[in-house]
């Protein structure tokens, strides 16, 4: 029973963490490219476009709740000077935010998730948006630390 309950806690949370493990990855990717050239630099964000894309495709298959998303959601609500580094390499990974009502459909999962960001920003209810996640963006940001430390 235990067992269960602890799967059924990790699919809970498995779009938040995808988030977070990505996130980790991409803020070591960037500091290994630091100092190097332009060109190579260029060439690695440019390919890494389609590398994040298909990720965010991987995290929102997993996201079955949404917890994902209502983490991107209420980490963008935050102030920055109240933002953790963990919780801003998060913000980062998905890139600018999407005004969720720009009259643009989302295309592909990083908009979505862009999507969710953006509404965050502009003060929406995520918790209304995101109603299948059971947790809040702090107890999100608790358990998926519990999940990588």
């Amino acid at each position: 029973m235990a067992a269960f309950l602890a799967s059924a806690g990790y699919l809970a949370v498995a779009g938040a963490l995808g988030l977070s493990i990505a996130s980790l990855v991409s803020s070591f990717t960037r500091r290994r490219f630091r100092g190097r050239s332009r060109y190579r630099f260029r060439r690695s964000v440019h390919g890494g476009s389609r590398a994040l894309e298909r990720t965010m495709e991987l995290i929102r298959r997993e996201d079955v709740t949404g917890c994902g998303m209502r983490l991107l959601c209420e980490l963008a609500r935050l102030r920055q000077d109240h933002i953790t580094g963990e919780e801003q390499a998060i913000l980062d990974l998905v890139g600018p935010a999407i005004d969720p009502w720009s009259g643009v459909s989302p295309r592909g999962a990083l908009q979505e998730y862009k999507t969710a960001k953006g509404f965050g920003e502009a003060g929406g209810d995520c918790g209304k948006v995101f109603s299948l996640c059971p947790l809040n963006g702090t107890q999100l940001m608790e358990t998926v630390l519990g999940y990588v430390s």
